[in-house]
């Protein structure tokens, strides 16, 4: 910034600092310009005609040019206030820019997840209804056919690849949703696909496909699923690459997918623990363009953690909700077959 130290002085509450301010609004003011400007040149074309080469003439000569730098000086400052001005509008402007582009994403995000719950909130009234006049048993395994954990974990990947496509139309997303596997109760150290989301919404090749869960120990295992590693690392820290070069080093092709793989520039995984059973599934968006989650490691961080995690968030309550539904529905199953057995023998 020029005339920084003039700036800071006539920002001071101080006799000198107004007095110089008012001079430099004088000399400033185009019509203050003109009239000492018309003054001086009077003054010094007198002395002239008078042949008064004296001191006095001199001292106005000296003076008029004085007046003259002034002036100059005056409207160079002039300049270079306006230059800050408009450099002040312009980041004001910028940021005016950012805040509305996260407002947007905000009101995207709150839509998003209104959308969500208003495809479900149709069908669990319905069977609410079914419910008061045909009873639980019939229609509670209904609930999670609307509102099941995997049902919903495709509707929110569908939810953040339409997220991502607004923002960048001209980049390619990939939206999967992979999950702890549990039979008989019991988790498994295996995982697998559950739900996704692309362009032409295409079930992948590799979808349900089961991938052991190994911690690397040493580098020899080092190249394992990025996915697995970080099932097996156990850890709820969002994953975000967008390092072309890390992203080579860190991911194992999938021949299934390699096509689409090696084409991979940017990556975004955020896990989720439920029901404290460790890392239960994983949301997974990963671009084509290593700019397609924003210009820089920090934007796509911020991404993660405003935008995307709150999806993951939302489906953590699914999954203990519809964990619920399940025990309930399972306990029903079984009152019922009690109470059928005990009329069978009452008759």
């Amino acid at each position: 910034m020029k005339y920084k130290r003039l700036k800071a002085f006539l920002q001071k509450d101080t006799a000198p600092a107004h007095i110089v301010a008012a001079l430099i609004r004088t000399l400033r003011h185009w019509l203050s310009q003109a009239i000492l400007t018309l003054l001086g040149t009077i003054v010094i074309a007198v002395l002239i005609g008078q042949s008064r080469y004296d001191g006095l003439f001199w001292t106005a000569c000296v003076l008029y040019v004085l007046l003259l730098i002034g002036i100059a000086f005056c409207k160079e400052y002039d300049m270079s206030i306006q230059k800050d001005l408009a450099s002040e509008n312009t980041v004001l402007k910028d940021e005016k820019a950012i805040v509305e582009d996260e407002l947007s994403r905000y009101m995207g995000l709150a839509q998003s997840l209104t959308v969500m719950h208003a495809a479900a909130g149709k069908d669990i009234y319905r069977i609410a209804r079914q419910v008061k006049y045909q009873g639980w048993i019939i229609k509670m395994s209904s609930i999670r056919e609307v509102f099941g954990f995997q049902k919903m974990c495709m509707q929110a990947c569908r939810e953040v690849y339409n997220f991502c496509k607004q923002q960048h139309p001209e980049y390619e997303y990939y939206v999967t949703i992979f999950q702890r596997i549990e039979a008989d109760g019991k988790i498994k150290d295996r995982c697998r696909m559950i739900a996704f989301a692309n362009k032409d919404g295409i079930e992948p090749l590799s979808y349900r496909d089961e991938y052991p869960i190994t911690k690397v120990k040493t580098k020899a295992e080092a190249k394992i699923p990025l996915h697995t590693q970080i099932f097996a690392e156990d850890e709820l820290k969002n994953c975000v690459i967008t390092d072309p070069e890390e992203i080579k080093k860190r991911f194992v092709i999938h021949e299934k997918n390699k096509t689409r793989e090696d084409q991979i520039k940017a990556y975004i995984g955020i896990p989720a623990k439920v029901c404290n059973r460790g890392v239960t599934f994983l949301l997974q968006v990963d671009c084509n363009c290593e700019r397609g989650f924003g210009k820089g490691q920090s934007k796509a961080e911020k991404l993660a953690e405003s935008i995307i995690k709150p999806y993951v968030s939302y489906l953590s309550m699914i999954y203990e909700f519809d964990r619920m539904n399940e025990m309930t529905d399972n306990h029903l199953r079984r009152i019922q077959g009690g109470n059928s057995n005990g009329q069978a023998e009452a008759v």
